[in-house]
């Protein structure tokens, strides 16, 4: 009876994680908190939409007054924080283990464990809802602020320290790890792809290219059908490229020669990679597995091999390669 309940708990948390997956994407255009704004934005053919970390906003988003606005709620996947909305005080108290941070609805004042800081905008209530400026959150938990203008999507991003520290380990593997969960924004006037096919559960997976021994640019390849290019700049993965492949047919490219199936169809500019020898991590999340191997267009130098991962963690499923230098 033990044993079927672990089984069954163990279930729920791997289809739960690939729910989470499948929600992890992120675009913006990269500019600093001070010059976001879409005061001259005249197009109103996209309906703007904002992302927190990765996670995208499901409240309303406004823009107004060339300020972007996002529900106080979706504001929880900026760290370790808790928000709570006082509606008599029209307050607003913001909680980790460090800090206490206070703002107030129509005030451009606010408080860091007491200190006043100044805002450069103010919360509002907008059809009953508290909203929050963006910008000014950012100023206030130095988080980085995008707005992407084409797409009229805004980004709030805070990468996790520990995440930072990770990327400047000294260890490979450790580093690639650390890439492929940072904060993540586009800087393409196009939309970001979607996935073609529905997504299951069952057989549910990522694939990672790396070129051999660096960390500083991957590819993903999400289920069959979605695959992304990112170059690490500023302490985020930066969008370059990303198609959508037909998983149905099979088909060789001399530059891109990793990928077995046809590009339908392709926004940003394809990464010139024929010359690498790519690190390829596949990686299954109902079997708690990674398949891994070096190759190149010419020659496969490690065979494909497992690994049962151990202590499961979601953000450790790339995994060293013997010798790999």
């Amino acid at each position: 009876m033990n044993n079927i309940s672990n089984y069954t708990q163990k279930m729920i948390q791997k289809i739960t994680i690939a729910t989470l997956l499948t929600s992890l994407v992120g675009s913006a255009a990269f500019a600093p908190p001070s010059a976001f704004s879409a005061k001259d934005d005249k197009s109103h053919s996209a309906t703007p939409s904002a992302y927190v970390n990765n996670y995208k906003a499901d409240g309303e988003v406004l823009i107004q007054n060339g300020l972007t606005y996002a529900t106080l709620t979706d504001m929880s996947h900026l760290g370790n924080y808790k928000f709570s909305f006082n509606n008599e005080k029209k307050e607003i108290t913001v909680r980790n283990e460090n800090d206490t941070y206070v703002l107030k609805v129509g005030q451009k004042l606010a408080s860091k464990n007491g200190e006043t800081q100044s805002l450069s905008a103010t919360p509002i209530i907008h059809n009953n809802k508290t909203l929050v400026p963006l910008r000014a959150l950012g100023e206030l938990f130095q988080a980085r602020v995008q707005w992407n203008q084409s797409t009229k999507t805004a980004y709030i991003l805070k990468a996790d320290q520990v995440i930072l520290e990770k990327l400047s380990s000294a260890d490979l593997s450790t580093k690639r790890n650390a890439a492929v969960n940072l904060p993540r924004y586009s800087p393409l006037k196009e939309h970001e792809l979607e996935h073609l096919e529905q997504l299951g559960d069952s057989n549910y997976s990522k694939t990672y290219y790396f070129e051999k021994g660096k960390s500083d640019s991957f590819f993903e390849k999400d289920f069959r059908d979605l695959i992304s290019y990112y170059e690490i700049e500023n302490n985020m993965a930066v969008l370059k490229w990303q198609a959508n492949l037909d998983s149905q047919k099979q088909e060789t490219h001399s530059d891109l020669f990793f990928i077995s199936n046809p590009v339908l169809n392709e926004i940003g500019a394809r990464p010139a990679v024929e010359n690498w020898i790519v690190a390829e991590f596949y990686y299954v999340l109902m079997s708690d597995s990674t398949n891994y191997s070096l190759r190149d267009k010419n020659k496969i130098y490690i065979e494909p091999t497992t690994v049962i991962l151990e202590n499961y963690k979601i953000e450790n499923v790339i995994v060293p390669i013997p010798d790999e230098k």
